[in-house]
């Protein structure tokens, strides 16, 4: 069987088509199939991104508070204090002074600062550490932001020839209490 000039021509203007559609598609097949598989890694990326945060507000959560939701009354410090004292074991005198001081908010935030300064009579470094860390461990929102430490007049030694140290403490209560705003 031949063919003329004029099919042959026809025959190979379709084979040229064909194949240039069958090109163009899988160019865009390619195309497609990349655009999705970049898709698919951004999505993945995203998905271990959002798992990371979500740990992290499961671990805030879980954690313990740093703020207190009210404001301590100068009787419950004073027996919170005392009761860190007996907890410790701390001579009956070793408290000299307990002196809560005024509030004050932090700058335009929602949080208040409670401070009260405790004066303390000679005590060795170690009785002093056991002390701190019982008052601070049972409250979260109270910590020891301030300790000066001097020598006793007549000497650090005590009477078991112990070192001994008057401590000046300073804790804080932090407490969340935002900031109402009277309606106009």
């Amino acid at each position: 069987m031949t063919w003329s000039a004029q099919e042959r021509s026809q025959k190979q203007t379709l084979l040229a088509v064909c194949f240039g559609i069958l090109i163009c598609s899988v160019a865009w097949s390619v195309w497609y199939l990349d655009t999705k598989v970049s898709a698919a890694q951004d999505s993945a990326k995203q998905l271990e991104e959002s798992l990371g945060l979500a740990e992290i507000i499961l671990k805030g959560r879980s954690g313990p508070s740093r703020a207190a939701l009210r404001s301590t009354s100068s009787m419950e410090m004073t027996e919170q204090i005392e009761q860190a004292s007996k907890d410790s074991e701390l001579p009956a005198k070793a408290i000299a002074l307990i002196e809560p001081q005024a509030e004050r908010r932090v700058g335009n935030t929602p949080y208040k600062l409670q401070l009260t300064r405790l004066d303390l009579n000679a005590l060795p470094l170690d009785q002093l550490v056991v002390f701190l860390r019982s008052i601070s461990s049972g409250d979260s929102s109270l910590i020891v932001n301030g300790l000066r430490l001097s020598a006793p007049v007549g000497g650090t030694k005590g009477s078991q020839q112990t070192e001994t140290w008057l401590s000046e403490v300073t804790l804080t209560r932090i407490v969340y209490a935002p900031i109402t705003r009277s309606p106009l």
